[in-house]
């Protein structure tokens, strides 16, 4: 099938990443130009014809195609093996329970991409220390393929429904992946997959990462998180940890499984 989209015709690359610029369908970084090659080698990789739904944004009476969803990961800097996590994000998007309209809040939330599983270590993604970047180019360009996208085809930008106190960096780009070799379950075998299933989590909400601690024991380590999940004025909401390896280590050596920590927070900063 033809690609459906618009085209335009520029002078060279220079003149169609000004030609972005000029039509507000960047982020305000520069753009590759998605030409009709590029997209189309995108929607290979996945074997999925252009017009493929692959989410119903009913909030934004919005249907992203997936050659929507090639066009954007193009001009984000994604390699074409990069699509299967992309269509796995924008399905999330789109699922009821995870409330798309809420991203037009004041609280400036922007969608989290969590990559589970043996994916992470097929596409050289980034994991463990320095979680959150940067450096890594399917990290980086996967959550910009995203933010491209609910700009481009949902109006999420400052000048449509996009709202916000003070703005977030993360609507830049906003994807990490879960350590595979882990000694915790990763997220996909959290929501009942096996650990060689691959998944992409899609959260939103307030991020709060662990630092390095001078306690050995696991109630001294979470100590701060209780403190800081109890003390945060915007419960109720989605609240992500992330947990460095050194600290990690600790908890698995003292028999602390993800569960427990996760029960062990809720008990003890209030049930929120």
């Amino acid at each position: 099938m033809q690609l459906t989209s618009n085209r335009i015709k520029t002078s060279d690359a220079l003149e169609c990443i000004e030609y972005f610029y000029r039509e507000n369908m960047t982020d305000g970084l520069p753009v590759v130009p998605p030409t009709e090659q590029r997209v189309q080698q995108f929607l290979d990789a996945v074997a999925l014809p252009p017009d493929a739904r692959i989410a119903d944004i009913t909030e934004r009476a919005r249907v992203i195609t997936a050659e929507k969803v090639a066009i954007n990961a193009v001009m984000a800097g994604c390699l074409p093996e990069h699509m299967p996590v992309l269509v796995a994000a924008v399905e999330g998007l789109a699922d009821p329970v995870f409330k798309f309209n809420h991203l037009a809040s004041m609280g400036s939330p922007w969608p989290l991409l969590i990559v589970s599983g043996p994916i992470v270590r097929t596409l050289g993604m980034h994991y463990g220390r320095y979680l959150f970047g940067s450096g890594n180019r399917a990290n980086a360009t996967i959550g910009r393929a995203l933010s491209l996208l609910l700009w481009n085809c949902c109006e999420l930008r400052p000048d449509a429904i996009q709202r916000g106190d003070l703005g977030n960096s993360g609507r830049y780009s906003c994807c990490i992946a879960e350590n595979p070799d882990t000694a915790w379950e990763g997220l996909n075998e959290w929501e009942g997959f096996d650990r060689a299933t691959s998944t992409v989590t899609v959260a939103s909400g307030y991020h709060l990462c662990m630092c390095r601690s001078l306690c050995t024991t696991p109630h001294g380590i979470l100590a701060p998180l209780v403190n800081a999940i109890s003390q945060h004025e915007f419960s109720p909401g989605c609240i992500v940890v992330t947990i460095p390896p050194p600290l990690e280590a600790l908890l698995v050596d003292q028999g602390w499984p993800k569960r427990r920590i996760r029960d062990y927070l809720f008990e003890n900063a209030g049930g929120r």
